[in-house]
């Protein structure tokens, strides 16, 4: 308990710091917001004079590809260029990272008009549990992280460990070694007091590194984007992709459409209003003790980071933490392994999910929490399971992709079995509307959204790719080598030298 003081005053020194700290002037994108539209053109006025002197429209079959500059303003267009004239492999491709943009975000703006040049926006559907480090880990094929969470328990050392101290010292996380940049500490943590000013610095953080970068694929991670998110819900999310489809507006009239870009996020968020439950207090009621070892069977130690649907629970009596932790209306699922399978359960009952021969098995035991009896009968009349009731990766993916809970037999599976190096002994998905974390962060941001746990919501993000080649929904995983096959990322940075 002593050394869980420590931290909540060391996590006060940072968000003290990080208060105090200033932010420099930066020049923001103020690419315009477009004059007239119609079905087969969008004009803008770039130079700011009152008549457009740039349009984006329609080719022949309909699709907005072609951009028109009118430099003498007379009505007609000196230049013409097709953004489809150029190659995926000739062009430089800017590949950016947004933190915490929900799928229906994306598709509401499509509809809507925005990201008129890009094919239609793909589903995404995130690693459980849906946190960020997690999901751009497997983005990018690093090794595991030893935790779910910057702050976690390490079964090796029997100890709480945390990168926070790195982070301030300029430790990149590892998979962030691999971009070209990503948001440095201090202003991650300004990001969320203050995103509406945090945001558009980043965004023209993100333009100048692309304009030196000397490589053709540039990979860049805006973090900023979730505290848009946290603190002001679906507005927040909507305010991110109108800043970044500005700085893409931006990029491509500067060159002449002779540039790819992807954007995608790392998870969803549940764009609700949320109420802090109090694990530590719930368990230690229950007679279990909340420390930071574990030395007998009531000892547990929670994984906590910022506020979150999904925690990560290290007990040698996972089955009893999840009968206490299924008494409270506010827990979803748990999830911990017994023998060779991983139980799922919820107050209703237990399921359970098994791996042989590369294949997956979902049964439920004395109940169908998951509700997939519908998804299991449809693999069964297609011909997909096996006459024990076993499936691949991919066809449990495409049956429950647009499900409550997406592609869920793999999502556990793996969080299991090689997601992190120190696995939590129980996972708990919280019910929206609910959280767990330190409350600490309560002080400084009213939360409007949060994220983490294993259902649609949570789960599901975007991708919208310019290259064409993104073309049916996919797990965050597949991204990467779906956008840029031939890539193989390199490692640019040990440090943050930003």
């Amino acid at each position: 308990m002593l050394r869980m003081m420590k931290l909540s005053i060391q996590f006060f020194l940072i968000i003290l710091f990080v208060l105090t700290s200033g932010c420099g002037a930066t020049k923001h994108i103020t690419f315009p917001d477009p004059a007239p539209v119609t079905q087969k053109e969008i004009l803008y006025d770039v130079n700011g004079n009152g008549i457009s002197d740039f349009a984006l429209q329609a080719d022949a079959q309909g699709n907005i590809s072609i951009l028109a500059y009118d430099e003498d303003e007379d009505g007609r267009y000196e230049r013409i260029y097709n953004i489809n004239d150029y190659a995926n492999e000739d062009v430089p491709h800017l590949i950016i990272l947004l933190d915490s943009i929900p799928y229906q975000c994306v598709v509401d703006k499509y509809k809507s008009g925005h990201f008129s040049w890009f094919p239609p926006p793909q589903k995404v559907i995130a690693p459980f549990p849906s946190l960020t480090d997690v999901v751009y880990n497997r983005l990018l094929h690093v090794p595991p992280r030893a935790g779910t969470n910057n702050h976690f328990y390490d079964h090796r050392t029997n100890s709480m460990s945390s990168s926070y101290w790195n982070q301030m010292n300029g430790v990149k996380q590892p998979w962030e070694r691999y971009l070209d940049y990503s948001t440095p500490f201090f202003t991650m943590g300004r990001g969320f007091m203050k995103p509406r000013q945090v945001y558009p610095d980043e965004l023209e953080q993100i333009k100048q590194r692309l304009d030196q970068s000397p490589s053709r694929v540039t990979i860049v991670y805006d973090a900023s984007s979730a505290g848009m998110v946290c603190k002001y819900g679906r507005q927040g999310a909507y305010e991110c992709l109108d800043g970044v489809e500005r700085l893409c507006l931006q990029l491509l009239w500067e060159r002449q459409g002779a540039i790819k870009i992807s954007i995608m996020a790392d998870h969803g968020h549940n764009l609700m209003k949320s109420k802090f439950i109090s694990l530590q207090d719930i368990l230690n009621d229950a007679g279990f003790k909340v420390t930071d070892k574990i030395e007998s069977k009531t000892d547990i130690v929670i994984d906590a980071e910022g506020l979150c649907t999904y925690a990560g629970i290290h007990t040698r009596e996972p089955s009893r933490v999840a009968d206490v932790l299924l008494k409270l209306p506010q827990t979803e699922l748990v999830l911990y392994m017994a023998g060779d399978r991983v139980i799922v359960r919820d107050a209703r009952g237990t399921a359970a999910i098994e791996k042989k021969g590369g294949k997956l098995r979902y049964i439920p035991i004395d109940s169908d929490v998951l509700s997939y009896q519908s998804v299991i009968e449809a693999l069964t009349k297609s011909g997909k399971i096996d006459v024990e009731g076993f499936a691949s990766d991919d066809d449990w993916f495409e049956a429950t992709v647009d499900h409550e809970w997406p592609d869920a037999p793999s999502r556990i599976w793996n969080a299991f079995h090689g997601t992190v190096v120190c696995t939590p002994d129980l996972m708990v998905s919280i019910l929206d509307g609910f959280y767990n974390g330190f409350t600490l962060f309560e002080s400084f941001i009213d939360m409007a959204s949060i994220h983490g746990g294993l259902n649609q919501i949570n789960s599901a993000t975007f991708l919208l790719s310019m290259t064409g080649r993104a073309n049916r929904p996919l797990r965050s995983r597949e991204v990467l080598k779906t956008i840029e096959p031939d890539y193989v990322p390199a490692v640019k940075c040990n440090t943050d030298s930003d």
